[in-house]
């Protein structure tokens, strides 16, 4: 059966153009599943995870912005395709559920997962393999994906989409020993009205030497750095050296039983949204009480009426 896709609902730029977006629901494909390759009944997948989306829906749609052709499209939903046969589908979710459960926080969520708040900012506890699943999972979901921002995202040749396969299926672990993971958790005291978690977008770029793969979600930046060659063998240490992460950062990069400090910072301060450029990060050494200036040092408000709700609210 064919994949039939739904029409995009144009409202800024040239509203005469047509663009497909994701696929009808409700199709039977059996095809062979871009993962694991087998021929099966594939499911309709989400390339970011469904649960990003909660919060762009609950203000009203999903809007879709691609500059790279001047336009912008609302949907009912994130990008979806029949990618993934129900296994592999179920394996992705599970990674992606771990994502949803750092990028929601909560102390329940925290204790469910093994994760100790040690200090504000930094979590102990936090494993990089679900992370590094989910994250490469919405990259390698994004290279069967040909409209904008997803199709911004694709490899110059298929070698590092069979490198990202293998390890997904569990055949190349050595890939996340050479990936460095570090991330920026937002709050938005310039422009209150603007919700962090209502923010999707992702980004590929390289230097010739490694690639970084960033997205905002959930209301956080991730940044996975990893070699741009497959064949190039790299430690994490070595990774974060070219992208100005030196050894002063090294509390930064995610490692299994290590203390992992998270960089926090305004929304309005990230380059995607101010391309001015300026950006402030959180100095988080030491406990910072609650009449303090909160350590991300934006805004200049109490660590109580900022940042704590972060680590200690459920929501």
């Amino acid at each position: 059966m064919e994949d039939n896709r739904k029409k995009l609902w144009i409202i800024e730029g040239d509203a005469s153009r047509v663009l497909y977006g994701s696929s009808v629901p409700g199709q039977y494909i059996h095809s062979s599943c871009k993962l694991c390759l087998q021929e099966r009944r594939l499911l309709l997948s989400h390339i970011a995870p469904k649960w990003a989306y909660k919060w762009m829906k609950n203000e009203g749609y999903v809007l879709r912005r691609m500059d790279s052709i001047d336009l912008a499209a609302r949907e009912d939903d994130g990008e979806k395709r029949y990618l993934l046969c129900g296994d592999c589908e179920q394996m992705l979710g599970s990674a992606e559920k771990y994502l949803a459960d750092i990028c929601k926080g909560g102390l329940r969520r925290f204790t469910k997962n093994g994760i100790a708040v040690a200090r504000p900012g930094t979590l102990v506890g936090v494993r990089k393999k679900p992370i590094t699943v989910a994250l490469l999972g919405i990259l390698f979901k994004a290279q069967f994906c040909d409209t904008p921002p997803w199709s911004n995202l694709k490899f110059p040749n298929e070698d590092w989409i069979e490198a990202l396969r293998e390890y997904l299926v569990g055949a190349r672990p050595s890939v996340e020993q050479e990936a460095a993971i570090t991330a920026i958790r937002y709050h938005s005291t310039f422009r209150p009205e603007v919700n962090p978690k209502a923010i999707i977008i992702p980004a590929l770029s390289g230097n010739g030497e490694f690639y970084l793969f960033e997205i905002i979600i959930g209301g956080w930046t991730w940044l996975c750095f990893f070699p741009q060659s497959p064949t190039m063998v790299a430690r994490e240490e070595s990774i974060t050296s070219p992208h100005n992460l030196g050894p002063e950062y090294a509390d930064y990069v995610l490692r299994d039983g290590s203390e992992w400090v998270v960089l926090v910072s305004d929304i309005m301060a990230n380059r995607f949204l101010n391309p001015s450029g300026w950006e402030e990060f959180s100095d988080t050494d030491g406990v910072v009480g609650d009449a303090e200036e909160c350590s991300c040092r934006m805004g200049e408000a109490r660590f109580d009426q900022c940042c704590k709700p972060v680590w200690h609210k459920h929501r």
